[in-house]
C-alpha cells in the first residue's frame, strides 16, 4: 500500500512540474541583430583589398546563437544585375574563406566581351567557419553563413573579374577601368551584397502544469487506491 501511494505521488509531481519548450528555429533579423550593433566599414567592395565590415558592441545575452551570411549576392559590367549570371552563385569554402561565382558582359571597342566574376569573402574575426544554412535550420537565407562567436565580427568581401574562367583574377573595378570602350559606353560596375543576421532565442521554459489542473487526476488515482485497499480489507475479512 505505501509503495502505490508512492507511485501515485510521483505521477502527481511529474504532471505539477513537467516542462515544455518553445521553438528555438533561426529567425531572420537581417540587420540590425538583436540587442543592435554597432557597424563600421572601410574600403570599396570592387577595387583591390576589398570592403572590410566590422560589427562590434554585440549584445550576445539578447540571443542563445547567432550567425551572419551574405545574400543577394551579384556582379554586372554592363550597369544592372538583371541578366543569368549577374546573380551570383556559391562555389565554395575552406575554413574562413567563401567564394561566389558569376558571368557578366561589357561592350568594349571591339565587341560584347564576356567576363567571369568572383566574390571572396573572408572571416577576419569573431566567427567560427562557413557552414551551409539548412544545417542549422535557416531556409529560405544566404547561400553561405558563419556563427558569430566573438566581439567585434569581422568580415572581408571582394568582387574580382577576369577574361577566362581559369585565368588571373583582379578588382572588378580595376578590370572594367582597363579594357578599352566606346566613347558612348553607358556601362559601369555593379556589386551587390546583402548582410544578414539570423539567430536562435534560448529554448522558452513555458512552465509547470498549475497544480489546480493536476488536482483532479491526483484525486482519481487516490481513489483508485483507495477501492483496492477496501477489497483487499474485504477480502482478509473473509478470508478470517
Amino acid at each position: 500500500m505505501v509503495k502505490k501511494i508512492l507511485v501515485a505521488t510521483a505521477i502527481f509531481a511529474g504532471l505539477a512540474l513537467s516542462t515544455s519548450y518553445g521553438n528555438a528555429a533561426p529567425i531572420c533579423a537581417c540587420y540590425p541583430p538583436p540587442g543592435g550593433v554597432n557597424f563600421s566599414g572601410s574600403g570599396a567592395a570592387g577595387l583591390t583589398g576589398g570592403r572590410t565590415n566590422t560589427y562590434d558592441f554585440l549584445d550576445h545575452s539578447a540571443f542563445d546563437v547567432l550567425w551572419w551570411g551574405p545574400a543577394a549576392v551579384g556582379s554586372a559590367m554592363d550597369g544592372g544585375i538583371n541578366e543569368v549570371g549577374e546573380t551570383m552563385s556559391f562555389s565554395s569554402a575552406v575554413g574562413q574563406v567563401a567564394y561566389w561565382t558569376g558571368t557578366t558582359d561589357v561592350t568594349t571597342s571591339s565587341g560584347v566581351q564576356p567576363i567571369y566574376t568572383r566574390l571572396t569573402a573572408t572571416i577576419l574575426g569573431g566567427a567560427t567557419g562557413w557552414l551551409t544554412p539548412v544545417s542549422v535550420g535557416i531556409t529560405p537565407g544566404p547561400l553561405q553563413v558563419t556563427e558569430v562567436t566573438g566581439d567585434p565580427f569581422i568580415v572581408n568581401f571582394i568582387f574580382e573579374a577576369s577574361l577566362s574562367l581559369n585565368g588571373t583574377y583582379t578588382a572588378i573595378r580595376a578590370l572594367f577601368d582597363s579594357l578599352p570602350k566606346p566613347n558612348n559606353n553607358p556601362a559601369m560596375v555593379v556589386t551587390n551584397l546583402d548582410g544578414q543576421f539570423f539567430y536562435a532565442e534560448p529554448p522558452l521554459e513555458v512552465g509547470a502544469v498549475p497544480i489546480p489542473a493536476a488536482l483532479p487526476l491526483f484525486a482519481a488515482a487516490l481513489g483508485v487506491l483507495g477501492f483496492l485497499s477496501r477489497r483487499r480489507r474485504r477480502k482478509a475479512a473473509l478470508a478470517a
